[in-house]
């Protein structure tokens, strides 16, 4: 048979300082977790904000550049 260390075993009361420990450990992830979900969202919604923003402007030049063009080779052209 082997033999035990007494070194090896918790006492009652160290399991529960162990418990408590580790509650209180889960509870600060807890918290953490809570206060990025809300950081993330608030994110998220400055990002649709930014791509509805590059939505409009990508929209703006894809029609004024035809315009350009066709203003800029008229020019080219009177001045020869």
């Amino acid at each position: 048979m082997s033999e035990r260390k007494e070194d090896e075993n918790f006492t009652p009361t160290q399991v529960g300082a162990l418990i408590e420990s580790f509650r209180n450990d889960v509870a600060i992830i807890g918290e953490k977790v809570d206060s990025l979900e809300l950081r993330v969202s608030a994110m998220d919604e400055r990002l649709e904000r930014v791509e509805d923003k590059v939505t409009k402007l990508d929209d703006a030049v894809r029609v004024a550049l035809p315009d350009l063009f066709k203003r800029v080779k008229t020019l080219e052209i009177k001045a020869g």
